[in-house]
């Protein structure tokens, strides 16, 4: 069977409609994390309402932006709960998360600003994420950035304040005299071609870029991806006797998606 309709109902619904007689022991728990990020979301999300009907010891946590298909999928069920996960206070898991940081990666260019940061982060692990990897980048002049970051930070609209924080993370990659802006433009813009392809390696982005903007080395570029990594996700495919994996083993895409939203519409 290779219809995903019919694995469903083979290898999901079929067995949940006959467990329905001998109840499990312990209820079963299910995460599924960004469902909007999944590559059929909508039919997924029709799918675990099915299950939570079908199979009432289970219980479903599916995170997803706020997308009215999604939205509606599970509002036409009664047996669906919904929260605001931006009403939680997440303020103590965030000051966790950047105490931990400052400690494992010796970020002691962030002591002094938790509060602030944690502040500004409004709820946003992303946000904070992204800002603690951007002042990671820096070899000098941390304090200097988290003053920046915090000096452009925005209150209020999620996507807004996220878009700000990538603004920031590509401005740092193009210098401070802007001599990298052309090159870091016709990366991101490859980035976003070739996101629903697969990765791609350093060495390959490297091979596409155009060759008017190609004067340097594949070390030198594969450093400016290093000053990009606050937004990216580096997967390296071997890493023989820890040596630094070489360009051509390194696979770049994309941290979040909300990245390649603003690359598309910014």
């Amino acid at each position: 069977i290779t219809s995903f309709d019919g694995r469903f109902e083979l290898l999901i619904r079929k067995p949940l409609v006959a467990c329905t007689s001998s109840l499990p022991p312990n209820r079963c728990i299910l995460v599924i994390d960004a469902l909007d990020e999944c590559e059929d979301s909508l039919r997924i999300a029709r799918c675990l309402v099915e299950m939570a009907e079908h199979a009432h010891w289970i219980t479903i946590i599916a995170t997803s932006r706020d997308l009215p298909d999604i939205r509606s999928i599970f509002e036409s069920k009664q047996l669906v709960e919904q929260r605001d996960l931006y009403d939680d206070d997440a303020r103590e898991d965030l000051l966790l998360y950047l105490q931990d940081r400052i400690e494992i990666d010796g970020l002691d260019g962030l002591r002094g600003f938790e509060d602030e940061l944690i502040d500004a982060a409004e709820g946003l692990f992303l946000w904070l994420h992204i800002a603690i990897e951007l002042v990671a980048t820096c070899k000098w002049g941390r304090v200097e950035m988290v003053e920046i970051v915090l000096e452009r930070r925005l209150s209020g609209d999620a996507e807004a304040k996220m878009f700000a924080m990538y603004l920031a993370v590509l401005e740092h990659a193009a210098g401070k005299a802007g001599q990298y802006t052309n090159i870091v433009r016709a990366f991101v813009g490859m980035l976003l071609v070739t996101s629903g392809t697969g990765s791609l390696s350093i060495s390959e982005l490297f091979a596409f870029l155009p060759q008017t903007l190609r004067k340097g080395t594949l070390s030198e570029f594969s450093a400016l991806v290093m000053e990009l990594r606050p937004v990216l996700s580096l997967t390296p495919a071997g890493n023989p006797g820890g040596t630094p994996p070489a360009p051509n083993l390194v696979f770049v895409r994309a941290y979040h998606i909300s990245f390649l939203d603003f690359i598309a519409r910014k």
